[in-house]
């Protein structure tokens, strides 16, 4: 068959407007010789054939894709997911629930190019629901999207590609499982971490809102040696390897392995913390403290921010909700800010790279356990209990399968992921990964821990005292009047809110009322049903959207918020044509699913005024 140059040039056309880097991509394929051809079905429809396989039926690939389709026995989702377009026979016979989506992930380029002769671009993206992705990096960040909104996915995938584009369909699938997973990790610590979270952050506004930050120290040690000290049980083995070298490295360590290093007669350069949790206990009384450099995250807990130590510098982070409110308001406060891999280790990684250091030597980043330990104590971590769904093998240091968990490999794939976007820019920086146990790391170069040390230029790190002294003293003036200003609009908004939540509870205790009327009446009104669905919808979307105009309040909610959601889209699913009882358990569990949210709302409200109160006599306190 010849092209079509109009149908061609109006999907290209098409595709320039709404994705403009997948066109451009896909032109490149506009010149590249592909054997593969367009052919008539003969029975309806067009086919491809390339060589002596068929892309589609070459009978009906209408029918074919509609036989797929009905052999799929999952309930229907919001989300379809394709591994490869072809001519789009499959994404126009699948299924979703109302204003479902279909993602494509096209493997061949090339191919996709010559069935624009005859697909209709504009008809799938609108009608269909379509995204089309060619590159796996915007493919992933679209799933990470849709899935932290709680879409449930199926998967299609046509014999063609199983059978000739294998190791493509394993990475799409590896991809996929991933990126569900992290999405997983990361709904449990936005449900059950996060509000601690959002506590601490509150309490320590005061302190990070006056200290230095670390900005003052970006890149001032450039090309000093730096072993990031993580809490893995592999460090027990090697951790006295440090103390010949000691003079030619910085050490930056996170609080778990403070006692170990005193053991060893070591003292860190730095201390890097981000538990919103009080873990004093890990560092009181240690020896030394007074000549550590406390680097401490925006969510520290309040008390960390008062020990002994030689100086303390803040950092922010890209996801701290209260950081994000006061600098959107106030942008000179701006600080450092890291790309936090969900771990103090992967963070006092990011400053070490911000600080120019090279290399940067990864110890006791185990990411696996040894037996039933995770950390150089012994002890667990009891945010992350230590099931057996959670294990999942992985690639292990020395060649062989390590025992990791499912949080461990969301760091194993930030710390991937980081090396390939260093690699990628073309930065120099050298990094290596001597845990010498736990789990290996693509892109950070294996080694023996005292190997490595050997092999240092003997340049001791000099100049870092007087370094850390003049970040310290770097401390800008305070904007008291914007900050006065911004408590004032905020509690403004939080009043707004509790009215709304004030509303509701009238509302709620209304219809538990009419609800134990309508159960002791022995005809029931089907009519109220509905009518108190579109209130429950109402209220939802009123949830939704005063959560999303105030994060303070939203991000204490994130549990209530999901299981909203999910019982929202049951509920969407069930048939209205069941019987009362059945509507009635229903409309009950909704209310006392609204509620619970409303009750999490009204806590945090009283928690945000009693941590801006804190602040402001904070303020006042300092003006006279």
């Amino acid at each position: 068959m010849a092209s079509n140059p109009s149908r061609r040039q109006n999907n290209l056309a098409f595709l320039r407007r709404v994705d403009p880097v997948s066109a451009a991509r896909l032109a490149a394929h506009a010149e590249k010789p592909f054997e593969g051809e367009l052919v008539p079905a003969k029975k309806e429809g067009w086919t491809v054939r390339i060589g002596r396989a068929w892309v589609h039926s070459k009978y009906h690939p209408g029918r074919e894709a509609e036989q797929l389709v009905a052999a799929e026995t999952e309930a229907l989702t919001e989300l379809n997911l394709h591994f490869g377009l072809g001519l789009g026979y499959l994404v126009a016979a699948d299924a979703t629930l109302p204003a479902g989506v279909r993602f494509v992930f096209e493997p061949n380029p090339a191919l996709l190019w010559l069935a624009l002769d005859v697909l209709d671009l504009p008809l799938l993206y609108e009608e269909r629901g379509l995204r089309l992705f060619l590159d796996e990096s915007a493919f992933g960040a679209a799933l990470e999207e849709v899935f932290d909104r709680g879409f449930n996915f199926r998967v299609f995938a046509l014999p063609f590609y199983l059978k000739h584009a294998p190791e493509a369909y394993g990475r799409f699938r590896d991809l996929v499982r991933a990126k569900l997973e992290a999405s997983k990790v990361r709904q449990v610590t936005l449900a059950k971490i996060y509000p601690h979270v959002m506590r601490s952050s509150l309490r320590s506004l005061w302190q990070t809102t006056v200290l230095p930050s670390v900005d003052g120290l970006v890149g001032q040690l450039r090309g000093k040696p730096a072993v990031i000290l993580a809490a893995g049980p592999s460090l027990e083995r090697n951790i006295s390897e440090l103390k010949p070298y000691r003079d030619q490295i910085l050490l930056f360590a996170v609080a778990r392995v403070m006692r170990a290093l005193e053991k060893q007669g070591l003292v860190p350069d730095f201390l890097v913390h981000t538990e919103a949790k009080d873990y004093r206990a890990q560092v009181y009384g240690i020896s030394g403290l007074d000549r550590v450099c406390l680097l401490l995250s925006d969510q520290c807990h309040p008390d960390f921010f008062s020990l002994p130590a030689g100086q303390t510098l803040v950092y922010q982070s890209d996801t701290n909700l209260v950081t994000a409110w006061k600098t959107r308001f106030l942008p000179q406060l701006k600080q450092f800010r890291i790309d936090s891999g969900g771990s103090v280790a992967t963070e006092a990684f990011s400053l070490a790279f911000a600080f120019g250091c090279d290399p940067i030597v990864l110890a006791g980043q185990d990411l696996a356990v040894a037996g039933a330990r995770t950390y150089i104590d012994g002890e667990r971590n009891r945010a992350f209990p230590y099931d057996p769904e959670h294990v999942r093998p992985v690639p292990g240091f020395f060649g062989q399968a390590a025992t990791s968990l499912i949080h461990y490999v969301t760091f194993i794939h930030w710390y991937e992921e980081a090396a390939a976007v260093l690699r990628a820019q073309g930065n120099p920086t050298r990094l290596f990964n001597a845990t010498e146990g736990g789990a290996a790391l693509s892109g950070f170069t294996p080694t023996r821990l005292v190997a490595l040390l050997h092999s240092l230029d003997g340049a001791g790190p000099t100049g870092v005292g007087e370094a850390v002294r003049r970040a310290a003293a770097r401390v800008g003036v305070l904007p008291r009047a914007a900050l006065g200003k911004l408590i004032r609009q905020t509690r403004d908004q939080i009043d707004e809110a509790l009215q709304f939540t004030a509303e509701f509870a009238t509302f709620a205790a209304r219809t538990d009322t009419d609800l134990a009327k309508l159960e002791a009446q022995p005809l029931r009104d089907m009519t109220f049903f509905s009518t108190l669905q579109e209130r429950f919808e109402w209220y939802c979307q009123a949830i939704f959207t005063l959560l999303d105009e105030t994060p303070l309040v939203g991000g204490f909610c994130h549990q209530s918020l999901q299981d909203l959601r999910a019982l929202r889209r049951r509920s969407r699913q069930i048939d209205r044509h069941l019987g009362a009882d059945a509507l009635l358990d229903l409309t009950r569990r909704e209310l006392a699913q609204l509620q619970d949210a409303v009750t999490r709302i009204q806590e945090a409200q009283t928690l945000i005024n009693q941590s801006l109160n804190a602040f402001q006599n904070r303020l006042e306190l300092q003006e006279s």
